[in-house]
């Protein structure tokens, strides 16, 4: 009966240290989890920060983007490839963003903030006017995310100018000379 006794305490003992290693297992997940969650946010706000310090780097790029929020269509070839390169990046940004909220790895302030930002571009009519041949070349997750935001929210220039005023247009600079500057390409 004794050996019974021992033999059944160690049984017990042995649950008891299963049941702690998957505790602990648990808590490393959700450690490391917490940890994938804040690189994979930190690393998604800087592309986001990369593409506006971009623009402080190249006033000639910046012209051709708020040229183009108000009017694409109609904006030189040399302007619609800087707007394009913006917008894609944004764009992808924004995929980003909504692959990371599908799996967890983004707080829901930061996404919706990133999806609010880049809808609120599309918006504009330039932005619409790009969006309705580019937006076929996304996946259909993020153009469900942003086309939802632009169909919930009222969206125009004055909103981006608020957010973003830096977007606004100089009304001083002669749009002739600004249009000149924008369409010279760069000395090799």
């Amino acid at each position: 009966m004794m050996l019974e006794a021992v033999y059944y305490v160690t049984q017990i003992i042995a649950v008891g240290a299963i049941l702690a290693s998957l505790v602990a297992i648990y808590m490393q997940q959700r450690k490391d989890h917490i940890l994938a969650r804040a690189d994979s946010q930190r690393e998604v706000l800087q592309l986001n920060s990369n593409i506006f310090d971009s623009w402080a780097d190249d006033p000639i790029a910046l012209k051709s983007f708020q040229a183009c929020l108000l009017d694409y269509e109609t904006a030189s070839g040399h302007r619609q490839v800087q707007f394009c390169k913006y917008m894609h990046q944004l764009i992808m940004v924004s995929e980003i963003a909504v692959f990371l909220d599908r799996d967890g790895l983004i707080n829901k302030n930061s996404y919706d903030k990133i999806i609010a930002w880049n809808a609120t571009l599309i918006g504009t009519p330039g932005g619409r006017q790009y969006w309705e041949a580019a937006g076929l070349a996304y996946s259909a997750n993020v153009v469900e995310a942003l086309n939802a935001y632009i169909g919930a929210h009222p969206i125009g220039l004055e909103t981006v100018y608020e957010i973003a005023p830096f977007l606004r247009p100089d009304p001083e600079a002669p749009a002739s000379a600004d249009e000149s500057e924008a369409d010279q390409t760069p000395e090799s």
